[in-house]
């Protein structure tokens, strides 16, 4: 007799092809797309800075964003079903080793049927922080509006369409440097079904 769940806090992991599939040709180099290499991090990464190819390293997939790594490498303490709870770390994974409900659609929404969840608003788990953070803070705005349109577009149009539709709630970033050009991001996606859109916990902190 438990009646089912609408969760509005949970994550979904970014697909490797995300911004690959969708950027214009003359972006695709420069936004995010996923690297793999031996990553030594956490307790083992000298003076706290993460190596991205180090002979000590665990092999694991991270995201690189214009040339440079983000803070997005795969990690249990982020991905943590199916590892046991004293494992919860550091350590570097990838998408191979992570639950396939942690990016993949339709094992998604089996693992919601199987917890008891109707539907579901995923914020993003692994890239840009979860308004967008990183886009907002580069200093090319017209690559980062356009990353922040690729994600929407994925958003609405893949991930909470098709068998999706109606317990993926789309939740979209917004170019949040400019307030004119954010609603109008606004009324671009919700004529495409978009219902909410994620916002800086602490505007200030951001200027």
């Amino acid at each position: 007799n438990m009646p089912w769940l609408i969760s509005v806090d949970d994550h979904v992991t970014e697909p490797p092809d995300l911004w690959t599939t969708r950027l214009a040709s003359k972006f695709i180099e420069r936004g995010p797309q996923v690297r793999r290499g031996k990553i030594l991090a956490g307790a083992d990464a000298r003076e706290g800075k993460t190596s991205y190819d180090h002979p000590d390293g665990k092999l694991g997939d991270y995201w690189v964003f214009d040339g440079q790594p983000t803070k997005g490498y795969l990690m249990p303490i982020t991905h943590a079903v199916g590892f046991d709870d004293k494992k919860i770390g550091t350590t570097p994974l990838t998408y191979d080793e992570i639950w396939p409900g942690a990016w993949k659609k339709t094992e998604r929404l089996a693992d919601m049927t199987s917890n008891h969840v109707e539907a579901s608003l995923c914020f993003c788990n692994a890239v840009s922080s979860y308004a967008g953070q990183l886009f907002f803070l580069h200093p090319d705005k017209e690559l980062a509006l356009a990353c922040i349109q690729a994600y929407n577009d994925w958003m609405i149009g893949d991930w909470c369409a098709g068998e999706g539709y109606g317990r993926l709630i789309p939740l979209i970033f917004l170019p949040l440097w400019d307030p004119a050009l954010s609603a109008k991001e606004v009324r671009r996606c919700a004529a495409k079904s978009m219902i909410a859109a994620s916002f800086l916990e602490n505007p200030h902190e951001y200027g």
